[in-house]
């Protein structure tokens, strides 16, 4: 995935440096001197909000910090900043006295998480600054959808035909039940972190492709029904419809607690805010109907297993929040700087007091691996780029008049709220699939609200 990521953002860069116009080279040397390359760079900045650009200073940071923890580091220095780190490399380590230490626990996954991020980075570099027409994001909305609906009918084709290997080629471990097995997720809780991302947005280009029916306040219902019905956008808006059912009866179907309660609420977060905005509140009321039926016929269809799922509820909740409490410790002894970016695995098996048996690669908790791995400086830079991204678009959103904008920003926005409930119970945000699409669903949100001409939105 990173070289795939990696090779996109460096030939829009080398299409961007192509494309640039003439006044960019006015005192550009030789072609292919780099210095004519470093001039065209710095005379012809790309233009972005305030807000993007305190973005990506704090994306920066972040990756800083990163580089910073597989930095080696004489002892006093480590000593200094991250003392429990010294003393984990003494106690477990064969270095000579005197060696340099990196403050990361484990350098290798600190680099493979960073390259990570850096790929995620590259291709929400690229949507925001490529994708600038309604038709672009439009195609990048329904590719998702496109996407959710393949990996929906793969899913359910491999249970079908489950002969104990993924893909039908790549064996599982006997230990690990069928039904937690979705698709190429091993995890049902991922599958459904997919789906609830994909629905969220859906709704918004459902909401966005809804048919208006033209009738004065008397008409009778049943002659706006046949209107409705006989529009020449109700076929494909009827299709669109299904396609997002499906995937909303299969995020059911996982019975994944997480995924439905984080769907539930980013539902409910998307009809707030468009039944907030006056342009919005009668195609909302059509869609909030369509719905209810679908929503009630659903649940009432898996409600012994939903109820047998939420059943457990406690059982697991003890053995996340045994996790959470002893992520504490880790907490205690690396405050400032973290373990090091994606080294939960390595650093919790000190501080793990239940179930020693069991291996926990991940915190089950997105904010608590957060602290844990980066410190208190990486769980402020963090919340510094959610928030700040976050209140860009909202408020973007709220003054936003195409209706196109307005619908994809709605989704976009529930699918923020999805994926920041679940991670509460769960680790989405570092599965690779789950955190590229969270990635892209928040640059095409972005480039809905502020890329797409509102002239071109109607």
């Amino acid at each position: 995935m990173e070289i795939v990521a990696f090779s996109i953002f460096f030939l829009y860069v080398i299409k961007r440096i192509l494309e640039m116009p003439a006044q960019c080279n006015s005192s550009a040397g030789k072609f292919g001197d780099i210095t004519q390359f470093r001039q065209k760079l710095v005379l012809c900045p790309p233009i972005y909000p305030r807000g993007l650009t305190v973005l990506f200073i704090l994306l920066a940071a972040m990756i800083a910090l990163a580089l910073f923890q597989m930095v080696p580091l004489p002892e006093g220095l480590l000593k200094l900043i991250s003392p429990a780190s010294l003393t984990t490399y003494a106690t477990f380590g064969n270095a000579p006295a005197g060696a340099y230490h990196p403050i990361s626990l484990n350098p290798d996954a600190t680099r493979r998480e960073l390259f990570r991020v850096l790929a995620y980075a590259a291709i929400f570099f690229v949507i925001v600054s490529h994708y600038r027409t309604k038709e672009q994001v439009h195609s990048l909305v329904k590719t998702i959808l496109a996407m959710g609906c393949f990996l929906v009918i793969f899913a359910i084709l491999q249970k079908m035909t489950w002969n104990g290997r993924v893909f039908w080629i790549y064996p599982v471990d006997e230990g690990v039940p069928v039904s937690l097995i979705w698709g190429p997720y091993i995890n049902h809780n991922h599958f459904a972190g997919y789906l609830e991302m994909a629905i969220s947005l859906g709704m918004g280009l459902l909401l966005y492709s809804a048919p208006r029916v033209k009738a004065l306040p008397e008409t009778a219902l049943g002659l706006k029904v046949a209107r409705f019905l006989a529009d020449e956008k109700f076929v494909p808006y009827a299709l669109l419809f299904l396609l997002v059912l499906v995937m909303t009866a299969t995020l059911f179907m996982t019975f994944s607690r997480g995924g439905t309660i984080a769907f539930v609420v980013s539902s409910l977060f998307f009809a707030w805010i468009t039944w907030r905005r006056r342009t919005l509140r009668s195609k909302t009321a059509l869609l909030a109907i369509l719905a209810a039926v679908i929503f009630a016929a659903v649940v009432l269809a898996a409600w012994d297993r939903l109820e047998e799922r939420f059943a457990k509820l406690e059982e697991d909740h003890i053995s996340r929040l045994s996790v959470a409490l002893d992520s504490i410790g880790i907490v205690r002894d690396y405050p400032v700087l973290g373990t090091g970016l994606g080294t939960f695995e390595s650093a919790y098996m000190r501080y793990q007091t239940t179930m020693p048996r069991v291996l926990f690669d991940h915190a089950h908790n997105d904010y608590v691996e957060l602290v844990t791995d980066t410190g208190i400086i990486g769980l402020l830079l963090a919340a510094g780029m959610a928030l700040v991204f976050f209140r860009m678009v909202f408020r973007r959103w709220r003054r936003k008049h195409g209706m196109f904008g307005k619908c994809i920003g709605a989704g976009g926005l529930a699918s923020f709220v999805a994926i920041a409930v679940h991670s509460f119970t769960d680790f989405n945000l570092h599965i690779p699939a789950n955190a590229l699409l969270f990635a892209v669903i928040s640059a095409l949100t972005y480039a809905a609200l502020f890329n797409v001409s509102e002239r071109t939105e109607k």
